[in-house]
């Protein structure tokens, strides 16, 4: 405690001491101890002395330079503060503290430093420039250094305002510059929120080579703050963070971008394809590979800052009864000169921002500098209806949910229910449809990049081919899976999946299968025109175009099905077709035949080309080329296979196929086109049909396969049919059936029944011959054949094109049977026989025998028919021997009425009576002159029977003949038929050793003849002998026994008449 006694101490003793110190310099302070001063120290006039060090440059000074640029106004302002704690520079010429507590400064110019994390790169700074500033801290400010220590919680710029990033790096010409050209602009700190209601420019100068703008009215800028150590732990940020960055930019209305993107990007539209080629450099492409992108919308925009990509999302902001806005996004196509359009009612986009700096150095490459600028990564529209059109594709698209990906190049368009599309005419329907570019396989030369199409359904197209009247045809393809285009090598792919079906209602076409697929051929490089006159254009431009696609193949996989005016696929697994070009030279396909012959249709001819409206619809192979449609159309054919392949050339205008293959229960059919026809009906495991100018040749195989055409029918295991050469032939076992107006005797009928061949080896035929082998069965309505040889000539040719139906079916001319021949006749009346007729020979042949006029008139057909023994005739009808040896007659059967013959007046019924005839040489007969001839050992038995193939023993049977039989035997049987009175008459001539047997009586003679219609039975003894005749009197006692040169018995009154003879035994003459 200073206390007066202390005070007066201390200053006594100041005093003392001031008092010695002057003494000493009194006595001893003028003695000068040191050397003199050089000369060179002396004193210098001002322009001999050395220049002054240049003086160093302060931090403040140092940051504004670093911020704002070497030679920038800020480093000359009167105020200049640095902020460390906030890494925040103030420059400003004015300042001036405000009634309210606020300090404004005039002109404000502000710098923020991020945190320098990495030595690599160049420190982010963001810059404020504006007018006028009215700034807030927290604490009040009475001095310009307070501002040091405090920190600002709001501000006001007003006039014209600047706001720049330097995006890290030393360059000018690549920073992002906001201009506010009135203001005011304002800051709250505890927001972190920066806004103002004016107009905003943003002008990002990394694009290049133009830059990346904005426009809007109204913004908001939500700032980052910092927060130092922070922990886990820690639920808020600690107050005060310095501000490192900008989180958020909105604007809020009146926004316009321009972007400018990769000019390969696929963003709204398809940059063209090209076949790749060496990278070139960016010096050498420039501007050419930029797309310019603008976005307007009359609703906001916000833009998030994130950490290696942008997100930015303008919303239309439609309300209720508010008026209509939307988002419109337009990319323009300089080469092109078309626009692409998008328009939705809120589109969100991420960019990615390519600065094409060195991570090394930290300093950009000057060969990437035209990398820089940003890239939509991805992009999303939506709304109640998005638009999408492209003037370049001709493209208009509708749905409500669109989708890009950079990263996969593909893009996205969603409906609810549905999108759909127009190009080029054509309309879409789908719930949804993603398009993604892909790369070009670089293994395959001279491949390139193309888009990839994939919808997903239900969804159908509607197609149009244009005509030269500039109508269109329109075509339908329906699925409910999957829609894919793609590409397939060299070639485009088109699959549906999911019941997928084309249809053409104008061709009355459609093709539908579980899955189709259609290969398309690139199009042919257009030949390079000629120099011609200037007129010419016009002529140019009206011819169609010639290098347009062509389909190359067309699958379709499980249960396919077709409907065509010519062709029916009522079910296949599975359907391909391939199409080619015509060979060189040959311009159009041949005319078909003048023959009318050629004109008929097989199961090939018919059968389809591929006719394509857009995609592939029905198959037509064989329609004329030529016509004016009023001809009537032949019924489709229905075709039905496991697996069906057709070759198809296309021709200007026309189809024509080349071969087709069908495997798996093939199934051909089609319906007559006249009554009384029976159309075409194929049958087997597989069929092969390979075009031919002249005709088609046409192979089905299988166990049974089965080939009919009209009045022919084929079955064996592989027929073969040739139309060039109007050939078929089968190996194996078969049967063939066509129709005839002839029986195996070559009579002639009263209508064309169907005459049916089997076999066991082999058949052939040529259209006027036909030659069978093995076991060979035959049968003609009531008639049947058996042989193992058999051949057969028609009176005119069967043409396999036409298949017999043109004109009257053919005739049997010649029949000839070889080896084991047997020939039934059957004739039933309500299941009733009423006649049999049997013949077996060696070998049996029919001939037809030439017509001659009788006195001017025509006379009527016939035929002869040999044959060659041993050999045997079996006849059972009624009464038997009446119509013994008479030929196998055409008419009716005859009806079982009664006849009554008798010695008396007493009458009695006819019973049904079996003829039998054996021969050992031959049988001869003609139907011309109703004559038949038997040779060498003639035996007849004729008796009651029933059953037409009892067992016949004759050496046994004579010696218990039935009742009412008859027994022959002779060398030569010669028997005529003739009409008398309507009725048919029988003459019998039995020579050479001829023994008659019955029960009443036997006999021997020469020669025996029988005349029906006296019945009378003549004996002859011949020149040199003598008729014998036993007659039975009674049991037990001898026969009586007549000779004579001739004897005459009368049948009907039992009476017999002797000529040179006598009577033996009793009997008179």
């Amino acid at each position: 405690m200073w206390t007066p006694k202390r005070i007066l101490l201390l200053g006594f003793g100041f005093s003392l001491f001031l008092a010695m110190y002057l003494g000493y310099g009194w006595v001893l302070g003028g003695i000068d101890g040191m050397p003199p001063l050089p000369a060179g120290f002396y004193a210098r006039a001002k322009e001999d002395l050395p220049p002054l060090p240049a003086r160093t440059t302060s931090r403040v000074v140092y940051r504004l330079q670093q911020a704002f640029g070497q030679e920038c106004p800020e480093i000359n302002r009167k105020i200049k503060i640095e902020i460390n704690s906030r890494r925040m520079v103030f420059a400003a010429d004015l300042f001036q503290v405000e009634p309210d507590g606020r300090v404004r400064l005039a002109p404000l110019s502000v710098a923020l430093f991020n945190k320098d994390k990495s030595e690599s790169r160049q420190q982010e700074i963001n810059t404020i420039r504006g007018e006028v500033a009215f700034l807030k801290f927290d604490r009040p400010i009475a001095h310009l250094t307070d501002i040091g220590s405090r920190k600002v919680v709001g501000a006001e710029i007003s006039g014209k305002i600047e706001v720049v990033n330097n995006r890290k790096t030393s360059a000018r010409d690549d920073d992002i510059f906001i201009f506010i050209p009135n203001g005011p602009l304002f800051y709250q700190e505890n927001k972190s929120l920066v806004w103002s209601a004016d107009a905003l420019h943003l002008t990002d100068n990394s694009s290049k080579p133009k830059p990346t703008e904005i426009h809007g009215v109204g913004f908001e800028m939500e700032l980052l703050s910092e927060t130092p150590g922070a922990t886990p732990a820690q639920a808020k940020k600690a107050k005060g963070d310095p501000i490192s960055g900008v989180r958020r930019i909105k604007l809020l209305s009146q926004v316009d971008m321009h972007l400018y993107i990769d000019g390969n990007s696929n963003f709204l539209g398809n940059p063209g394809h090209k076949k790749d080629s060496p990278p070139q450099s960016t010096e050498s492409t420039g501007a050419k590979d930029k797309s310019h992108i603008t976005i307007k919308t009359q609703g906001t925009f916000d833009y998030f800052l994130q950490k290696g990509m942008d997100l930015a999302v303008f919303d239309a902001g439609l309300k209720p009864g508010a008026p209509v806005r939307e988002v419109t996004v337009n990319r323009y196509h300089d080469t092109k000169g078309a626009v692409d359009q998008l328009v939705c009612e809120k589109l969100t986009l991420e960019l990615r921002r390519k600065d094409g700096a060195d991570p090394a150095s930290g300093v950009a490459r000057e060969e990437k500098s035209l990398e820089t600028g940003m890239d939509i990564q991805t992009a999303r529209a939506t709304g109640k209806e998005v638009v999408l059109t492209s003037e370049a594709d001709h493209l208009e698209a509708h749905g409500n949910d669109f989708y890009y990906d950079a990263r996969t190049q593909s893009a996205t368009l969603k409906g609810s229910p549905e999108i759909w599309a127009i190009k080029e005419g054509n309309v879409l329907h789908c719930p949804q449809m993603t398009l993604t570019e892909e790369k070009a396989d670089p293994k395959v030369a001279g491949s390139t990049s193309f888009q990839k199409a994939q919808a997903t359904g239900p969804g159908w197209i509607e197609m149009h081919e244009r005509e030269k009247t500039g109508q269109g045809k329109p075509v339908k393809a329906f699925w409910t899976d999957q829609l894919l285009s793609t590409r397939e090598g060299p070639h485009e792919l088109l699959v549906l999946k999911g019941k997928a079906r084309f249809l053409n209602p104008k061709e009355e076409q459609e093709l539908s299968a579980d899955t189709l697929k259609v290969w398309l051929a690139p199009p042919k490089p257009e030949p390079k025109p000629k120099a011609k006159p200037e007129a010419s254009s016009l002529k140019k431009e009206a011819a169609p175009a010639q290098g347009g696609k062509k389909i190359h193949r067309v699958e379709g996989i499980g249960n396919v099905a077709s409907i065509s005016r010519d062709l029916i696929i009522k079910e296949s697994g599975r359907l391909t077709v391939w199409f080619r070009d015509p060979p060189p030279g040959e311009a159009n396909p041949p005319a078909p035949s003048a023959d009318p012959k050629q004109n008929g249709k097989l199961p090939g001819s018919p059968m389809p080309k591929e006719k394509i409206l857009g995609p592939v619809l029905g198959l037509d192979l064989g329609q004329p080329l030529k016509g004016d449609g009023k001809e009537k159309r032949d019924p489709p054919l229905e075709l039905t296979a496991r697996s069906i392949e057709a070759w198809i050339i296309q021709f200007p205008g026309k189809n024509r196929f080349e071969k087709v293959w069908t495997e798996g229960s093939v199934h051909v059919k089609q319906d007559p086109s006249k009554v009384g026809e029976k159309g075409v009906d194929v049958k087997g495991d597989t069929l092969q049909m390979t075009y031919g100018p002249e005709g088609n040749f046409l192979v089905v195989t299988g166990d049974l396969a089965q080939l009919r055409m009209d009045r022919m029918l084929i079955v064996g295991p592989e027929v073969n049919i040739d139309q060039a050469t109007n050939k078929a032939w089968v190996n194996g076992v078969g049967a063939m059936q066509m129709e005839s107006t002839t029986n195996f005797q070559g009579n002639k009928l009263n209508k064309a029944v169907p005459l049916e061949v089997h076999w066991n080896k082999s058949m052939f035929f040529n259209g006027k011959f036909a030659e069978f082998h093995g076991g060979i069965q035959a049968e003609q309505e009531n008639s049947r054949l058996a042989c193992q040889s058999l051949q057969v000539f028609f009176d005119k040719e069967v043409s396999l094109r036409a298949g017999n139906k043109v004109g009257q079916p053919a005739r049997v001319l010649n029949l000839v049977c070889d080896r084991n021949v047997r020939v039934e006749e059957i004739i039933r009346l309500e299941d009733r026989l009423v006649k049999y007729h049997r013949i077996q020979a060696i070998t049996l042949s029919m001939n037809r025998l030439d017509r001659d006029d009788e006195d001017g008139k025509q006379a009527k057909e016939g035929n002869e028919v040999r044959a060659s023994g041993p050999g045997e005739v079996r006849i059972l009808q009624l009464g038997g021997g009446d119509a013994l040896f008479a030929p196998v007659s055409p008419e009716t059967p005859p009806k079982p009425t009664a006849i009554t013959t008798s010695n008396s007046k007493d009458k009695t019924t006819e019973v049904m009576k079996l003829t039998h005839v054996t021969f050992l040489r031959s049988m001869y007969g003609n139907s011309l002159s109703n004559t038949a001839t038997f040779l060498e050992n003639v035996r007849v038995l004729n008796f009651p029977c029933e059953n037409p193939n009892i067992e016949i023993d004759l050496d046994a049977v004579l010696d218990n003949l039935p009742k009412g039989g008859m027994y022959l035997r002779c060398d030569r049987l010669d028997v005529l038929t003739t009409q008398a009175k309507g009725k048919a008459q029988q003459e019998m001539r039995a020579k050479g050793r001829v023994v008659v047997q019955a029960q009443e009586f036997w006999g021997r003679a020469e020669q025996v003849s029988y005349e029906e219609a006296k019945d009378l039975v003549i004996f002859n003894g011949g020149e040199n002998g003598t008729a014998t005749l036993y007659k039975r009197v009674r049991q037990g006692l001898p026969p009586e026994e007549i000779k004579g040169r001739k004897i005459t018995y009368n049948r009907a009154t039992g009476q017999f008449r002797i000529d040179e003879g006598r009577w033996l035994n009793g009997g008179g003459n």
